[in-house]
């Protein structure tokens, strides 16, 4: 069997490198298990493949029973991430240390442990939104019936927490991000993001729609390059703190449990290759879902490469087993659209993560 260690600042490098779809795997997360830009929406696609083609087998944690007993979930622990409570919807076996099943006893204690009154999660650096359905009951913020969510009620309801993660409470904070605040396409794409997960929340199987706002400091060069990022993500970061001084990054990631973006847009555009297909979503409207004129659905992919246009931002997406970006990290050039960057042939069905990375 393919074990597949999750450690500290687990990358979408090292995933990439010791995942195998076609494999019988596991994973095993160690004591402080993490995870670098946009690799958990990677973690959570591949999870999800190796889910549904029955090589994911089961998953062990760094703790025993009675230390669970004992000292319970912790607000930043692994446990209580977006990964881990998807990993609760798949119908795995789950571990202690010592190899004793415990797997009826984690998804409760995890239950538990996430605040979903408001459909979110709040950590120390991060400000989560999920759509658990039917897995969790729907939060209070979701329960819209088949009303379409409002400006109000994201006014009212989540926009402001998402600021406040965005900018944090000092004097020094808010002056640093008002660019950011004030920049309609980012509240654009938060507020379709937003309500892209409450219709996703509707859906009758079982599904995973999660957003996360956090922040990221990377004090030196050292730090970028010890992060075992992808090339073109660690040729961005390098580039802007050379040449603009930056540390601080704001990061929104979406991620989907659908079949990814090749898997629903082929029929869209037959006869082509699956770069092809890929690169054309992220054309306004490709990716959308019609559900009364002139309302669209989507991923939100066009109003992520809007967004990053106008903040000099970078897209990082893994979708059906290609990574793409907007961005040429040989020239230091924002790309207009979306380009594919690496293409692997397992698999055509892992689902969507997209992080949009902004320096503040």
């Amino acid at each position: 069997m393919n074990e597949i260690v999750i450690p500290s600042g687990c990358s979408i490098s090292h995933l990439a490198s010791k995942i195998r779809h076609n494999h019988k795997s596991s994973f095993k997360f160690e004591k402080d298990a993490s995870f670098s830009i946009g690799a958990e929406g990677f973690f959570i696609s591949c999870a999800i493949g190796l889910a549904r083609s029955g090589n994911l087998e089961k998953v062990k944690i760094h703790l025993s029973k009675a230390e669970l007993e004992e000292y319970g979930i912790k607000d930043d622990s692994y446990l209580a991430s977006a990964c881990f409570i998807n990993i609760c919807m798949q119908d795995l076996v789950i571990l202690d240390r010592h190899d004793k099943d415990i797997t009826q006893y984690l998804l409760e204690m995890i239950s538990a442990a996430v605040d979903m009154d408001y459909g979110a999660f709040q950590g120390s650096q991060s400000y989560s939104l999920y759509a658990l359905d039917p897995y969790y009951v729907h939060p209070p913020v979701l329960n819209l019936g088949s009303a379409e969510p409002s400006e109000e009620d994201f006014r009212t309801l989540l926009g402001p927490k998402i600021e406040q993660c965005m900018v944090g409470t000092t004097a020094e904070a808010l002056g640093a991000l008002e660019k950011i605040v004030n920049s309609m396409s980012l509240y654009v794409f938060l507020k379709e993001i937003w309500e892209n997960t409450i219709h996703h929340a509707r859906q009758p199987t079982t599904s995973l729609r999660y957003m996360k706002v956090s922040r990221v400091i990377y004090n030196s060069l050292t730090e970028i390059q010890n992060s075992k990022l992808p090339i073109a993500l660690a040729a961005y970061l390098t580039a802007r703190s050379q040449k603009e001084g930056a540390k601080k990054y704001l990061i929104i990631d979406v991620v989907d449990s659908g079949y990814g973006i090749y898997e629903s847009l082929k029929a869209t555009f037959p006869g082509r290759s699956k770069i092809e297909v890929v690169e054309r979503a992220f054309h306004q409207h490709s990716t959308s879902k019609i559900q009364r004129k002139p309302i669209r659905r989507g991923l939100g992919l066009h109003a992520a490469m809007e967004c990053a246009h106008k903040l000099k931002g970078l897209v990082v997406i893994t979708t059906s087993g290609t990574l793409c970006a907007n961005y040429d990290y040989a020239s230091d050039t924002f790309l207009d659209n979306i380009k594919v960057l690496f293409s692997e042939d397992q698999t055509d069905v892992l689902s969507t993560s997209i992080s949009l990375i902004m320096p503040v």
